[in-house]
């Protein structure tokens, strides 16, 4: 089937939305888009110079809050049997917007971020390669580090937009494979376990990102387990673990417990202990827009 949406709303908001999907033997398909328009909040703000000797005593600094958002994604489907699939699907979004990080504010023009995804699962098995990345974006930061510090400076606007933006050359890219296996514990009661590795290799470049290498990468490496065991009719007991290998920091091991008593059929009661650990990416580390 298909459908299309057209809403709008005061600060000039529009809204545009489609989708599209079908079916064909063992073959299906999926398409969609989104475009979003609006003026966004508007927070002006007056910067006063710190230079007490300049002749420019404030700068106050007015972007564009005009925002935009498009999205368009798809899918290719592929179903061998009832109980397996085959997936391939993409997507693309690009952005226009003012927005807050940590160090301040800053405008993205034509910010392109994109993903690509093939998954295979069955009833026991689940193996997936996922990769996603930003394109060259032109990034204007609004504070005094970036554009308000070039018209301190006697600058135009375009001067200090020109100097403030971030180099095109600027990218990243994540690479993340998956694969997991569950089988059944007979041996030990009704039960089942899982096992399964995780492998990352994210990377960013950016011209004088770091003080001797434009270009950052990381990797991981990940393995885990799961075991979920009846002990009787009344209590489940489930245990997991995850070790987790980092060229960067050190090994983390995750555990879990949980000992579950169904009290009616529609009430538990859980007794649980974990500690979960989440390496953060490059993006997140060495991203020029903080």
């Amino acid at each position: 089937g298909r459908s299309v949406t057209l809403s709008g709303g005061n600060r000039s908001v529009l809204k545009a939305r489609f989708g599209h999907a079908g079916l064909s033997g063992k073959w299906g398909w999926k398409l969609s888009g989104d475009h979003q328009t609006g003026h966004s909040f508007e927070l002006v703000t007056t910067y006063q110079n710190p230079d007490t000797t300049s002749a420019i005593r404030s700068v106050t600094d007015d972007p564009d809050f005009d925002a935009r958002y498009s999205t368009a994604g798809g899918g290719l489907y592929y179903y061998p049997d009832d109980r397996s699939s085959l997936s391939l699907t993409a997507g693309i979004t690009s952005i226009k917007e003012v927005e807050f990080n940590s160090r301040g504010t800053g405008q993205p023009f034509n910010y392109i971020n994109h993903y690509q995804q093939v998954t295979y699962r069955d009833d026991r098995t689940y193996v997936t390669l996922y990769h996603t990345g930003d394109d060259p974006v032109n990034y204007v930061p609004l504070g005094t580090n970036g554009r308000v510090g070039g018209l301190f400076r006697g600058l135009t606007r375009e001067e200090a937009d020109a100097e403030a933006r971030f180099p095109s050359a600027s990218t990243w890219s994540f690479w993340e494979a998956e694969a997991r296996r569950s089988f059944p514990i007979s041996a030990l009661g009704s039960g089942e376990g899982t096992v399964g590795v995780n492998l990352r290799h994210d990377r960013v470049v950016a011209p004088g990102l770091t003080p001797v290498d434009d270009a950052v990468a990381q990797k991981l490496m990940g393995v885990y387990g799961l075991l979920n065991l009846d002990l009787t009719d009344m209590w489940r007991l489930s245990v997991a673990g995850r070790v987790d290998w980092h060229d960067v920091y050190s090994l983390q091991v995750s555990p879990k417990a949980s000992l579950i008593r169904r009290l009616a059929d529609t009430a538990t009661l859980r007794f649980s202990f974990n500690r979960a650990y989440a390496s953060p990416t490059c993006a997140v580390d060495h991203s020029p827009s903080g």
